[in-house]
This record gives structure tokens, C-alpha cells and sequence, in this order.
């Protein structure tokens, strides 16, 4: 997934989608606890691996 935020632009997987926060993963390694009110507010995209 893509988050398409100006300031700080995520490139990760999803690994676990909680109550108020979803985990992601970095090509790098590295785990975002990424609260799930910004999904609503910043646009996404989803990036297929092939």
C-alpha cells in the first residue's frame, strides 16, 4: 500500500489491521503503527506485487 501524504509518504505492506491502528511494513524492515483515522483523511493506493 501506498499512503499519499505530502509530509511523510508511506510505501508498505499490511501486516495486521487492528481496532484503531494498522501495522505496516517496510520494504527496509521497518514496523509503522499507522493510526486507521488517517486512512480516512489521506489518500491510499494499493500496489500490486508481480
Amino acid at each position: 500500500i501506498k499512503i499519499l501524504d505530502k509530509d511523510v509518504p508511506i510505501e508498505a505492506e499490511i501486516i495486521d489491521i487492528r481496532l484503531l491502528y494498522t501495522l505496516l511494513k517496510t520494504d527496509s524492515g521497518e514496523r509503522i503503527s499507522y493510526p486507521n483515522n488517517l486512512f480516512l483523511q489521506k489518500g491510499t493506493a494499493i500496489i500490486s506485487k508481480s
